[in-house]
């Protein structure tokens, strides 16, 4: 029998900086993954309505792993269509619906249908949207979580707060030992060499500690990137930890909320963007990506 932690497969997905590398998928991220819809309170009446690509690990892992976990039925579109989007779920009986970032908004121009949904389960939904979603489309609960492919952390949002990732508490303390670093330094640490943790209500970088019980399983054939992933010495000499990129806000009540992205990488409509992509275009001397803004969109 293979072990929890052998290789099952290696799944493409962005690094902090530089080109997609491919995370290591093991026997146990696949089994903690397929169990996120049962976290989030599905069952095996439920039918659950995917339209990401399978190539997603929210689609591949917790969509269609998810399905098969339960023994639920899934309704797997080709691909995200708006428009059709309402009607499918009346015609299915969809009770579970998947999103990720935008597709909220896109669902939120659309006519109000009769629907049997009670569950939304994804990442990345903006405040406002999230809101509007409830507002116009009734009792759906949003069942927003964060996590990483490669990543060893991952948090649900099981209360409905809006803006939270999630809560932490003390079985993150004691299993996986998660905080948020001070970044307002290109090197924040100590007179002894420490990382600083961050107050509340203040962006902090978050970081999960690597161990038996929580390892980080790597990026296939590439070492150096893997290590490139990893902090050592956070605390104390000699422990590990791995750096999500991210940065978090935490407020008094422990609730978590995704802030921003460090490195070179920024996300529109679930599309990340690179400026490796661009710089490899030589009609152009020079180059620089910054934001706009535009109503209505991202």
């Amino acid at each position: 029998m293979a072990s929890l932690k052998g290789k099952l497969y290696a799944e493409f997905c962005v690094f902090i900086t530089g080109l997609p590398k491919a995370a290591v998928i093991s026997h146990m991220q696949v089994l903690k993954g397929a169990a996120g819809l049962w976290a989030f309170g599905a069952t095996a009446e439920d039918i659950i309505y995917i339209t990401l690509p399978l190539y997603h690990s929210a689609a591949s892992l917790l969509g269609i792993g998810g399905c098969i976990e339960l023994g639920a039925t899934c309704v797997l579109r080709k691909k995200f269509s708006a428009s059709q989007f309402w009607s499918d779920c009346k015609k299915y009986n969809v009770t579970v619906i998947q999103y990720i970032g935008e597709l909220c908004r896109y669902l939120c121009s659309q006519p109000v249908k009769n629907h049997k949904v009670r569950l939304a389960v994804g990442n990345g939904v903006r405040n406002d949207v999230w809101r509007e979603f409830l507002d116009r489309f009734g009792a759906v609960k949003i069942c927003e979580f964060y996590g990483a492919t490669e990543g060893n952390i991952c948090f649900m949002n099981h209360t409905g707060k809006i803006g939270s990732v999630g809560r932490t508490n003390f079985f993150y303390k004691v299993t996986t030992y998660i905080l948020l670093c001070k970044m307002e330094k290109r090197s924040e640490r100590d007179r002894r060499g420490c990382c600083v943790s961050q107050e509340p209500l203040r962006a902090g970088l978050l970081i999960s500690q690597v161990n038996a019980k929580n390892p980080f399983f790597g990026y296939a054939g590439n070492k150096r990137h893997t290590e490139k992933k990893l902090l050592s010495e956070v605390f104390k000499k000699g422990d590990l930890y791995f750096n999500t990129g991210d940065l978090m806000v935490q407020d008094h009540e422990n609730f978590l909320y995704f802030w921003d992205r460090i490195g070179d990488t920024f996300r529109y409509n679930q599309y990340f963007f690179l400026h490796l992509f661009i710089k490899k275009q030589t009609c152009y001397d020079e180059h620089a990506l910054y934001f706009i803004v535009m109503d209505n969109i991202q």
